[in-house]
């Protein structure tokens, strides 16, 4: 199944792909507790990831494990801090219209959906000075695949009995599968 440590390493790897000229390699997860990078370098947070709608199963078969395939949506903010942030969120913003971006994207199973907000500036002040920032929301989606052993009915075995009025009754019995 798909972790958000996985669609955070897609993201990363897109971000390092396209802005690399910027930024480098300082691509982060928000909310960690190591040392911050040197700036400019972007933070990455996976927000939520929520399945969609409801799930393909595949038919056990004489195994009893099936295939359980769903679609997730993934919530993903992405902040550039220090200088030019806004300028370098807005070129990783632009990579998004790039046939060849979207399509590194699908095939690394993250296909790109729609961003959620244009390119903040969500610059702030840090201790005397202001520290640039600038930030967007993007709605991916994931294919989660689980195997589950759900089990195999081989037989089944029972009695149905029929009563009809004045006492008579007739009793059905069936076996259905191995015996």
């Amino acid at each position: 199944m798909i972790t958000h440590a996985d669609i955070f390493d897609k993201v990363r790897t897109w971000i390092v792909d396209n802005v690399a000229a910027e930024v480098g390699d300082k691509v982060i997860e928000a909310n960690q507790n190591a040392p911050r990078p040197a700036r400019p370098y972007i933070s990455v947070l996976v927000t939520t990831t929520t399945q969609k709608e409801h799930s393909n199963e595949s038919h056990p078969g004489d195994t009893g494990m099936a295939s359980i395939e769903n679609e997730l949506s993934c919530m993903v903010s992405v902040q550039c801090i220090g200088e030019n942030a806004k300028t370098i969120m807005g070129n990783l913003r632009q990579t998004l219209e790039k046939p060849t971006v979207l399509q590194s994207l699908r095939a690394a199973g993250l296909p790109f959906i729609r961003v959620l907000s244009g390119v903040n500036d969500l610059t702030e002040q840090t201790g005397t000075q202001y520290e640039e920032r600038a930030g967007v929301d993007i709605e991916f989606r994931a294919a989660a695949v689980v195997i589950d052993e759900v089990g195999v009915i081989e037989s089944v075995e029972g009695a149905a009995t029929h009563e009809r009025p004045g006492g008579e009754s007739t009793t059905l019995n069936y076996s259905i599968g191995a015996s």
